[in-house]
């Protein structure tokens, strides 16, 4: 039975937050509390697991519950200029990028259209890409696989927009991305073997290539997003 939408969301940000935490090589003693309502808190960070953070302010040690945490900012300067953090860590970012995701999923596999999946990208576009803008010199959680999830996808919203009216072809804009997919490398492959009307390479930007390319790119989409989903929701490394 599916999880309801709330639960997998509060999930998410938990274990985004315990496994953000356990991957960072900074100092963690000084730090900055942001709550989720706005409330900043200067201590000593003591623990900080999928449930709850603690924090000594002054000798007194507050625990919060994750979900009321927003941020941590890491920095040893958090006591006198908690403005400039050297690290912050935004653990709902995870959970609305891999939310937007989720959403394209299952609108293809629902049936959406072609005209009604590029808003769909672009909206979730600028989800993941903030997210994956979050964390500077660094990949955030899952970072690897949201940015691979979301090439394929924009890649299949582009071919699928420019799908000829004259033949079963549709081009793809060429894309480090795609060489990371096996089902698309030997689709390729298998396409080439049928000769120039089923593959082309035509342009040194894009290929021609038979329509079928996109359920093939959409599956890529999905593996990669089925890692992110494991990796922010279980707190199992990439």
């Amino acid at each position: 039975m599916a999880r309801p939408a709330r639960t997998l969301v509060l999930g998410i940000v938990l274990a985004g937050l315990a496994l953000a935490l356990s991957a960072t090589v900074l100092p963690v003693e000084a730090v900055v509390l942001e709550l989720v309502t706005g409330r900043r808190i200067e201590g000593t960070l003591r623990e900080a697991t999928a449930s709850r953070v603690a924090i000594d302010t002054g000798g007194q040690v507050t625990v919060f519950e994750a979900d009321e945490v927003r941020a941590i900012y890491f920095t040893s300067a958090a006591a006198t200029n908690p403005t400039s953090p050297s690290a912050v860590i935004t653990p709902r970012a995870g959970a609305d990028a891999l939310q937007a995701m989720l959403a394209l999923r299952a609108a293809l596999a629902s049936g959406t259209s072609s005209r009604e999946f590029t808003p769909r990208v672009g909206e979730a576009s600028a989800v993941v890409e903030r997210y994956l803008a979050s964390a500077p010199g660094a990949a955030p959680v899952a970072g690897p696989a949201l940015h691979d999830a979301l090439r394929y996808y924009q890649a299949s919203e582009f071919a699928w927009r420019n799908h000829s009216t004259a033949s079963r072809t549709v081009w793809v804009k060429r894309d480090d991305a795609l060489d990371r997919c096996v089902p698309y490398r030997a689709f390729v492959q298998a396409m080439q073997a049928m000769g120039e009307a089923h593959y082309s390479e035509r342009t040194q930007k894009y290929v021609l290539v038979s329509d079928r390319v996109l359920p093939v790119l959409w599956s890529c989409a999905a593996e990669r997003l089925a890692e992110a989903e494991q990796v922010l929701t279980t707190g199992r490394p990439e």
